[in-house]
């Protein structure tokens, strides 16, 4: 609430939950509507609705910053911004970028410069000033100029406040109900401040919460909260010349002080008053009001039975009834009333003209001129007419209003009206399930009640249903049993009428379709789901798609259509697989879903294969098939185990083909479910079970399971061998090479390296050749033989260049890459990421990608260029949780670790370690749980938490000991002697690095031997043993003049001038 009068006030609201190049925030789409609500509520915000501009999600840049521009510029007394969605950070590194839909991190004119909003915030003549953004790094916000030691008072808007939901360095969390943060700050708004606040005072004393109240008690209520195990991060502020002491809404829990309804409208006034529960909606009646301020106007609301069409369009008319005094008239049409007729609209002219007092002789009876009648009242006097439940726009037509008429239309139909012109159209989505369970408790269900917000997921928001289930739950039913009940494929069978409301709802739509139309309904129905594009029915049906594609959009009623793909409404599949056995045999629904197992099988290999090879041409576009995959991604798994149910004959190579895919798509859980199912269903010794077992020993060495993928790859080699077919013995020894190397047998990588190579080459297979070389060129890299893994991968990128193998060019080049970062060449290593960067974007490669970004965040990190690495791993941590690679956030987060690390921020880097390990932990990948807890001895060292350190490094090492991983042993070792070194117990640390250097030794490390030689010659200096100490500094010299690391021989020169001194 403001001082300066409503009036003055001006609000921005933007909430982006659907994104072209970042993951979606579904949640995200509550939070606008929810805030505005509050905002805009006359006994808490008071800001005027037409003054609170909620722009829509997909807004892009310029539309936001004309609405900052344009606010500011109006308002006097209080300028409130708000944004919720992605943050990220400009290449800089310092810079806050707010995401839009179409943002894209290497476009960041897509984004909403923070900096931008500042200024126009800062120019405002608003005397109070707030902007709150809810979005990952979002602390950025409070000092932009990139000057951390700057106190946060001198960074932020003069006479402003800016809260924000983290730290410039933490990410945000969101929920499927909105993000975490705005949702506490709705549920204050909401429910009022009560109980104790800072200078002894408390909450229910307050008539109105500042700026200073509102962060406190968001601080209080985050402070260790966790979701998905994740802590929540606590919120910052910024403030300067009184911008803590903002007062921004009145207090509901301080008293109740509603604002009464205006008095009724003079005329007639027909319409149902709203439910005493109604609630949300806030955007849409907020539009619906400024629609209605310029009539004429017609507004068209529309969605499928039970979404609370009516009851919105009531609870508007409530809210501007007295803004026409010629009265609120609603009707009835009946359009879609089951068992009647829909209304005549020349009869619904005659009545209403009765009703606001026309003598029946006065009503003509020609239809013409009864509709002319009818249209100069409307443009004669000033009336709301709500005409619900209309069939269609011949129905609708003879009832609209001429040009130039004083009133205004709100229409209610299960029909988009394609054909009728409206100044708004909108399709009303579900209801939130927060606004569900808001209504449960007006309707007198407790506030701690468990599963309300299940519950509401359960039955899809429907307003049917909140009442029936409000009714069980006061009589004592629990709240368990209720959402037990409501499972399956016919929920509604213990309630009997809300099953006869949805079934009659479909029974209209489905009756009122044309005989095609019916019969695609009948394939979809056989579909086994979740969703599916035209091209699977197409396929279903034995149509085109061009027609099929077109046809479906005519089905409104029935599915749900987003992005080129659908869905069944609710209960629609039931009732309609129903409809489908009662009109057709058998062998129909036997033949139509065969037809869709082999379309799809066949797309998948295909598509799969051009995606692993990455050839282009015009034949094969890896975009084009990633895209496809992609938005097969769900039907695709349903599909393959409903052909498996069905006994479709080539149901074994269906599974396969989907678990090679997820493996290469990181989605391990689901291929090995994949693998497994085919192992079950095939014989031994056949093509189909050596490609599972291959498979499954693929998904165990990604996971760090490598005594399983070694058993595994065994079995599919003798299988093979048995086949006496080379190409899969081929394909099996390059696995066991892979987890040699993983597990840091570089001896034994290379013997399988090379025998793989063999087969290759008997199979003249350039492409396999070239893997295997390039499988050696990492382990002459590991060993530290870095001239021959650079001619290793430089043959290999020869081969890749002569099939036209793009991505493993890139490969090839990263492995270049990796050499040059190991020699100090950091420019060139850059240089080679980056083109190997360049093929990923342009193969649209996401995991490629992150993968190149994360190594130039290592090369950033080294370079001492800390923001710019922040930024690079932020952009790889982006990229696999678009692609739902958790393996890549988790080594995304611990490059963010290292560098909080080496800015001495030990607390932040502890804790990002910690979540790191957590993922790994989730993952069940022991190796990357081991590398975490190293990480984190390294931190603990560094905070003088020696015991801790001993602990993480001592687990690090048995995980390693366990996994076979005597790179991880060693490192561990090393550590664990730093920590004996440190505490002056030199004879223990002496020990861990000779464990140390004789694995390093065993690997052929020179890297790690190098290191370790210097530390035992400074050790064995401390204990009195110059001879030791020289001959191990010597060795450590002439280790570092092998690998070029002439910084380091420097450093060694000067132990030796010292040991001679």
């Amino acid at each position: 609430m403001t001082e300066g009068g409503a009036s003055a006030c001006r609000a921005v609201l933007l909430g982006v939950d659907t994104y072209d190049h970042f993951g979606d925030l579904g949640g995200i789409r509550n939070n606008v509507p929810a805030l505005s609500t509050q905002l805009t509520d006359a006994v808490v915000g008071g800001i005027p609705e037409e003054d609170c501009a909620c722009l829509p999600a997909d807004s892009s840049q310029s539309v936001v910053l004309d609405a900052v521009q344009r606010a500011a510029e109006e308002a006097e007394d209080l300028l409130l911004v708000y944004y919720a969605g992605h943050g990220h950070l400009h290449r800089d590194g310092e810079s806050l970028l707010l995401s839009t839909r179409t943002s894209h991190l290497n476009s960041p004119h897509r984004s909403v410069s923070y900096a931008e909003i500042r200024a126009y915030v800062t120019a405002s003549p608003a005397r109070r000033k707030v902007v709150v953004i809810d979005s990952c790094f979002s602390g950025g916000a409070l000092h932009m100029d990139g000057s951390p030691a700057v106190p946060k008072s001198q960074l932020a808007i003069a006479g402003a406040c800016v809260i924000t939901s983290a730290a410039e360095t933490q990410r945000s969390l969101c929920t499927p109900e909105g993000s975490v943060f705005t949702l506490e700050l709705v549920k204050l708004l909401r429910h009022g401040l009560t109980g104790p606040l800072s200078n002894d005072r408390r909450g229910e004393d307050q008539s109105h919460l500042t700026t200073a109240d509102i962060y406190e008690a968001l601080c209080d209520r985050l402070r260790g909260l966790k979701v998905d195990g994740r802590d929540v991060p606590e919120p910052h502020m910024a403030t300067r010349d009184g911008g803590h002491s903002i007062p921004l809404v009145r207090n509901r829990a301080y008293r109740e002080a509603p604002v009464g309804p205006p008095g009724p409208a003079r005329g007639s006034h027909t319409a149902f008053a709203p439910s005493p529960h109604f609630t949300g909606r806030g955007e849409e009646i907020g539009e619906l009001i400024r629609r209605a301020s310029t009539p004429p106007a017609i507004c068209l609301i529309h969605g499928r039975s039970g979404q609370g069409k009516s009851e919105l369009l009531r609870a508007t008319a409530a809210r501007i009834a007295h803004l026409f005094p010629a009265g609120c008239i609603e009707v009835d049409l009946r359009g879609w009333t089951q068992g009647e007729q829909p209304r005549d609209p020349y009869e619904v002219i005659g009545e209403q003209l009765q009703h606001i007092g026309y003598e029946p002789e006065r009503i003509p009876r020609d239809r013409t001129a009864r509709t002319e009648v009818w249209r100069l009242l409307l443009k004669n006097r000033r009336l709301l007419l709500l005409l619900d439940n209309v069939r269609d726009t011949a129905q609708l037509r003879p009832l609209l209003p001429g040009a130039g008429a004083q009133s205004v239309l709100f229409v209610s139909s299960r029909n988009a009206l394609p054909d009728l012109t409206v100044d708004w159209s909108h399709a009303l989505a579900r209801l939130p399930s927060s606004d569900c369970v808001a209504i449960w408790h007006k309707m007198g269900i407790t506030q701690d009640a468990p599963h309300l917000v299940e519950l509401a997921e359960r039955i899809h928001g429907s307003p049917y249903a909140l009442g029936a289930l409000a009714t069980a739950l006061k009589r004592g039913a629990a709240p368990s049993s209720l959402l037990a009940s409501l499972s399956g494929a016919t929920p509604y069978r213990l309630y009997p009428e809300l099953d006869a409301i949805e079934r009659a709802a479909f029974t209209s739509a489905y009756d009122a379709l044309d005989p095609e139309l019916r019969e695609l309904v009948r394939h979809c129905a056989w579909h086994p789901g979740p969703d599916f594009g035209p091209d699977s029915i197409a396929a279903m049906a034995g149509r085109p798609v061009v027609e099929v594609d077109i046809q479906l959009t005519r089905i409104e009623q029935l599915l749900i259509g987003k992005h080129a793909r659908y869905t069944f409404h609710e209960l629609s599949r039931t009732y309609a697989r129903r409809r489908a056995a009662e009109e057709t045999g058998g062998d129909d629904e036997r033949r139509s879903r065969e037809n869709l197992f082999s379309h799809l099988l066949r797309n998948l290999a295909v598509r799969g294969r051009i995606v692993r090879d990455s050839v282009h041409s015009p034949e094969a576009d890896p975009e084009e098939a990633r895209r496809w995959l992609g938005h097969h991604a769900r039907e695709l798994p349903a599909a393959a185990r409903a052909a498996l149910e069905d006994g479709w004959a080539h149901a074994p190579a269906f599974l396969l083909e989907l678990g090679m895919w997820h493996c290469l798509a990181g989605s391990y859980a689901a291929s090995e479910e994949a693998s497994r199912l085919v192992l079950e269903h095939v014989g031994a010794a056949t093509p189909l079970h050596v490609d599972a077992l291959r498979t499954l020993g693929d998904v165990h060495r990604a996971q760090g399971l490598y005594d399983d993928a070694t058993s595994l790859y065994r079995d599919a080699l003798a299988s093979s061998r048995a086949l006496r077919d080379p190409r899969r013995q081929g394909e099996v020894t390059r696995g066991l090479a892979d987890v040699h190397y993983a597990r840091g047998g570089y001896d034994e990588a290379a013997t399988e390296y090379r025998a793989a190579h063999v087969f290759y080459r008997e199979l003249d297979d350039t492409r396999g050749q070239a893997g295997a070389i390039n499988g050696l060129g990492d382990v002459h890299y590991a060993q530290g033989r870095y001239a021959e893994a650079d001619e290793a991968h430089r043959q290999a990128l020869l081969l890749y260049r002569k099939v036209g193998d793009r991505r493993g060019q890139a490969d090839a080049m990263s492995g270049l890459a990796n050499i040059h970062y190991v020699q100090d060449r950091y420019a060139e290593a850059t240089v080679s990421h980056e083109e190997a960067l360049a093929v990923y974007e342009e193969l649209g490669d996401g995991r490629g990608q992150a993968n190149a970004r994360r190594s130039l965040g290592d090369i950033l990190y080294v370079e001492g260029k800390y923001r710019e690495a922040l930024f690079s791993y932020a952009q790889a941590f982006e990229l696999y949780e678009r692609l739902g690679d958790r393996h890549g956030k988790a080594g995304a987060l611990s490059g963010q670790a290292e560098v909080h690390y080496a800015q001495g921020r030990y607390g932040q880097a502890a804790e990002t370690h910690r979540e790191a390990y957590d993922m790994y932990e989730r993952l069940g990948d022991r190796h990357g749980k081991a590398g975490a807890l190293g990480a984190l001895g390294d931190v603990y060292c560094a905070q003088r938490e020696y015991g801790r350190a001993v602990d993480a490094y001592g687990d690090s090492r048995s995980v390693c000991a366990e996994l076979g991983d005597k790179r991880g042993v060693a490192d561990a070792d090393r550590g664990l002697g730093v920590v004996r070194y440190t505490l002056g117990d030199y004879e223990r640390a002496s020990e861990a690095y000779e464990s140390a250097l004789t694995l390093y030794g065993e690997l052929g490390d020179r890297r790690g031997q190098a290191t370790v030689l210097r530390d035992l010659a400074h050790t064995a200096l401390l204990l009195g043993r110059p001879e030791a100490a020289v001959e191990k500094a010597r060795r450590a010299r002439d280790l570092f003049t092998e690998l070029g690391r002439l910084d380091r021989v420097d450093t060694i020169d000067r132990l030796l001038e010292e040991l001679s001194g």
